[in-house]
């Protein structure tokens, strides 16, 4: 069981803001839950280790295309976000692009700065 949560915390340490709620006291079935909330990743499995390899490859999947993006705004040296988590590097973009982050998962705020360059290119 410590290495569920060693690995949830390392999850949500990616995932979330410095200074995001205190999941400390919940479950580590509720952190999960609310990782893939989050995330905009469904459920794949009842089996714990499962769900927790998913949200991981989900989240190598998000910041490679965070990465894209990044290179598209700033140009291919970008190297110094890549220490901030997955909300801090989505809220540092759509700044820069003037767009609302609207409370959405990380997954469809990902998709609208990925959608906002054909727009921008016209």
């Amino acid at each position: 069981e410590e290495n569920i949560i060693m690995r949830i915390i390392k999850l949500e340490d990616r995932t979330f803001a410095q200074g995001h709620v205190d999941k400390s006291k919940d479950s580590f079935i509720d952190r999960l839950c609310d990782l893939e909330k989050a995330l905009g990743v469904k459920k794949t499995s009842s089996v714990v280790f499962q769900r927790i390899k998913s949200i991981e490859i989900y989240i190598d999947e998000a910041e490679s295309r965070i990465i894209d993006v990044e290179k598209r705004i700033y140009g291919a040296d970008n190297t110094r976000k890549l220490d901030l988590s997955l909300e801090e590097r989505l809220s540092s973009l759509e700044l820069s692009l003037d767009l609302k982050s609207g409370g959405s998962s990380i997954d469809s705020r990902v998709s609208n700065l990925e959608n906002s360059f054909p727009q921008r290119v016209a």
